[in-house]
């Protein structure tokens, strides 16, 4: 998620399990809407998690890899062009 943008989470949603699974600091805001109950998954949590619910485990994974593939998106569209070598000039202009 980039600066700036939001997302709106609903029941049995989860955010920063890609802080998590990388061993970093989550870097997001969350604000609550309404009053809702939290839990927080820590790394020796998500061992312990890993050992008795592998299936928990995975879905987090997967939707890890989910959201990294859509935070890239962004980027690949806003791409500037790369300038042309002199010798594809040269080519474009002998055309």
């Amino acid at each position: 998620m980039g600066p700036g943008r939001r997302a709106k989470l609903h029941e049995g949603d989860f955010f920063g399990e890609m802080a998590l699974l990388e061993h970093r600091r989550h870097k997001h805001g969350v604000i609550a809407d309404t009053v809702c109950r939290v839990y927080v998954l820590d790394s020796e949590g998500l061992a312990r998690l890993t050992r008795h619910h592998l299936e928990i485990v995975k879905h987090i994974k997967q939707v890890a890899k989910g959201r990294a593939i859509e935070n890239q998106e962004p980027r690949r569209n806003a791409r500037v062009p790369r300038a042309k070598s002199s010798a594809a000039k040269k080519k474009t202009e002998a055309q």
